[in-house]
C-alpha cells in the first residue's frame, strides 16, 4: 500500500504540473533530509486587533523567504471568514498559498488542538528537516493558565491539553520539536515542566511584550536563522535572545491605548500602589532537558517549607521573601476574568489593581536564603538557584533588572490562590491538574502556607 508520504509527494508533483505558477521547495524522492531547518509559524490574527500585527509579520516573512537549507511556512487566520491559509514563503519573496496542495480548509478554529496538530504534522511530513521550530504568534500570554491560540471560538488550550497535542505531534517525544518560540509572559516553570518531554529548547519572555516590539521580536530571530541555517537548536535559541533589545515601557500605551490623564497625577504621589505599572522586557532561552532536575530541587524546597509550616520565624522569612520578589504578568488586573475590572484597568493600570500571583523563582529563593539562618534551607535554596542557572542558557534583560528566567505561581493570599487556581472553565487550567502539581508538592506548600495550616493536618501524598 502506498505510504501517506508518497501520496503527498505525488499530489504536490501533480499540482506543480497543472499549476506551474505554484512552487514549493524541491524534495528528494527518497525521503531524505532536504533542509537543516523548517520554521512553522502559527499566526492567530482573528482576535484582539492582532490582524494588523499579523499582516506586518507576514510582510516581513515574505522578505525573509526560504532558502536551499531553510523552509519558512506559516498558518494564518484573520478576522474574516474563509481567510485561513497555509503560506509558503519562497526564496524569491513570493507568498504561496498551499491550501489546495495540502488539502487544507479555508477556515479553521486556531484555538483547537486538531488545527494545531494537523498543521504541524502536515508541515513536518511535507518539509522533512533536521530541525523544526514552532513560533506562536497570539495575544494573551498567561504563564500556566493556558497556552494562547486565539480564535473567535476560544482562547487556546490548557497546558495539559497542549502537552498532549505535543505528545501526539512528536510521537511521544521520539521526535521532539527543537525550538518552541512562545507569545509573551510564558517563561513559567509550570509550562516548561509540562512540555519538556516533547520540546528541546524554549524561547520566551518572563514579562509582556511592548506593542512597538511585537512584530520585530517574531521575525528578527528567524531572519538570522535563515542567514545561519547551519545553527544547532541551542545556538538558534541563544541567538534569538542575543539579538533582542530589552526596553522599559508602559504596556497599554505601547499598544496605543489612552490611559487616563489622572494617572500622571497619581504617579507624583508617594504611594507606589497608585503609580502606573512600568515593565522591563526581557528574553530568555531555556534548555528543557534540564528542567526536570530543577523541578526536583523545587520539590525539596516545598517539602522543607511544609515541614516548617508551623514555625512562625520561617513563615515570616517566607513572607518577606515573597513580598519583595519581583512580580510579572501585570498587563492583567488582579481579577482578570472580571470584564468591568479589565475596562477600569485599561484606563488606570496601577500597581494596586494589578495581577500579583506570579513571581521570579530565583529572586524568591535568593531572598529566602539571605533572610534565613537555617543552614539546610540555605543549602536547598542554593540548589534551586544553581539548577535555574543551568537551565537558563541565556537571558537578555536591562541592566539591574531582577529577572532570572523562570516565573512561578505564588499568590499573596489564600483568596487569590483559590480564585486563580481552581477555575473549571475552558480552556483555563486548574493548578492542581498541572503535571508540575501532580509530581511535586509546591501546590501543597501554597495551600498550607496561605491558609496557615500545618503539616499535621495534611494527608500524605501517594
Amino acid at each position: 500500500m502506498m505510504s501517506m508520504m508518497h501520496k503527498l509527494k505525488i499530489l504536490i508533483i501533480l499540482t506543480l504540473l497543472i499549476f506551474p505558477v505554484v512552487t514549493v521547495p524541491s524534495m528528494e524522492m527518497n525521503g531524505g533530509i532536504v533542509a537543516n531547518w523548517t520554521v512553522m509559524y502559527y499566526i492567530c490574527g482573528e482576535k484582539g486587533d492582532m490582524d494588523i500585527y499579523a499582516d506586518l509579520l507576514i510582510e516581513n516573512l515574505s522578505r525573509i523567504g526560504s532558502g536551499p537549507n531553510f523552509n519558512l511556512v506559516a498558518l494564518f487566520d484573520g478576522p474574516g471568514y474563509n481567510d485561513s491559509a497555509i503560506l509558503y514563503f519562497d526564496k524569491n519573496g513570493r507568498t504561496i498559498r498551499l491550501n489546495d496542495v495540502l488539502g487544507w480548509p479555508s477556515e479553521v478554529d486556531m484555538s483547537s488542538s486538531i488545527t494545531f496538530e494537523m498543521f504541524c504534522k502536515n508541515i513536518m511530513l511535507t518539509f522533512p528537516s533536521k530541525y523544526y521550530a514552532f513560533v506562536t504568534f497570539a495575544t494573551g500570554g498567561t504563564g500556566w493558565k493556558w497556552y494562547a491560540f486565539n480564535d473567535m471560538e476560544g482562547g487556546g488550550l490548557n497546558l495539559s491539553d497542549f502537552a498532549e497535542s505535543l505528545k501526539r505531534i512528536t510521537c511521544d517525544g521520539s521526535r521532539k520539536l527543537d525550538v518552541l518560540f512562545t507569545s509573551c509572559c510564558m517563561s513559567s516553570i509550570e509550562l516548561s515542566y509540562e512540555i519538556c518531554p516533547y520540546v528541546r529548547y524554549l524561547v520566551t519572555t518572563q514579562e509582556h511584550i511592548a506593542g512597538y516590539d511585537l512584530v520585530k521580536r517574531y521575525y528578527q530571530p528567524i531572519w538570522a536563522l535563515k542567514n545561519n541555517s547551519y545553527l544547532s537548536p541551542e545556538d538558534f535559541a541563544k541567538l534569538s535572545v542575543e539579538i533582542y533589545e530589552p526596553i522599559t515601557f508602559e504596556y497599554f500605551t505601547s499598544y496605543g491605548y489612552k490611559i487616563s490623564p489622572l494617572t500622571k497625577m497619581l504617579n507624583k504621589l508617594p504611594f507606589r500602589g497608585l503609580h502606573t505599572v512600568v515593565m522591563n522586557s526581557s528574553a530568555v532561552a531555556i534548555n528543557l532537558s534540564r528542567v526536570s532536575s530543577l523541578v526536583r530541587e523545587v520539590d525539596n524546597l516545598s517539602i522543607f517549607l511544609i515541614l516548617y509550616a508551623h514555625d512562625e520565624k520561617m513563615r515570616d522569612e517566607v513572607k518577606l521573601a515573597r513580598d519583595e520578589a519581583k512580580e510579572f504578568g501585570k498587563a492583567w488586573p488582579k481579577l482578570w476574568e472580571n470584564t468591568l475590572l479589565k475596562i477600569v484597568y485599561a484606563r488606570f493600570p496601577i500597581y494596586m489593581l494589578s495581577y500579583n500571583c506570579r513571581i521570579d523563582l530565583y529572586d524568591f529563593v535568593r531572598r529566602l536564603k539571605e533572610y534565613s539562618d537555617n543552614g539546610k534551607l540555605r543549602e536547598i535554596c542554593e540548589g534551586v538557584m544553581n539548577k535555574i542557572n543551568s537551565s537558563v542558557i541565556l537571558i537578555k534583560r536591562i541592566d539591574g533588572d531582577i529577572s532570572y528566567g523562570f516565573n512561578i505561581f505564588f499568590p499573596e493570599t489564600d483568596v487569590m490562590y483559590k480564585i486563580h487556581s481552581t477555575h473549571n472553565g475552558d480552556p483555563i487550567s486548574r493548578y492542581e491538574d498541572l503535571r508540575f502539581s501532580k509530581d511535586i508538592r509546591w501546590d501543597e506548600f501554597l495551600r498550607i502556607y496561605l491558609s496557615h495550616k500545618t503539616i499535621l493536618t495534611q494527608c500524605p501524598r501517594d
